[in-house]
């Protein structure tokens, strides 16, 4: 896991109004864009809170993230 993540902690939240908090956890793979930033991935802790064709926040709580505010996370809804 990167020094960064490990220093600042890799745990965030997915937040949607009236639907309970998913936990996410940041992995080791990670992308950077000169002087753009990062990009993370992040793994489900408690995937099975996740309802289908909700759109999710990412919020980070910490304070040690900055999130762009346009980072969000819909579950496809399967037939």
């Amino acid at each position: 896991m990167s020094d960064r993540v490990l220093i600042y902690g890799g745990e965030m939240t997915l937040k949607a109004d009236g639907y309970k908090d998913v936990q996410v956890q940041i992995t080791e793979g990670s992308m950077s864009n000169l002087n753009q930033g990062y990009l993370y991935y992040v793994e489900l802790v408690n995937g099975d809170d996740l309802v289908s064709g909700v759109e999710y926040k990412l919020v980070d709580e910490t304070g040690n993230w900055t999130v762009m505010d346009n980072v969000t996370l819909k579950r496809p809804i399967l037939d």
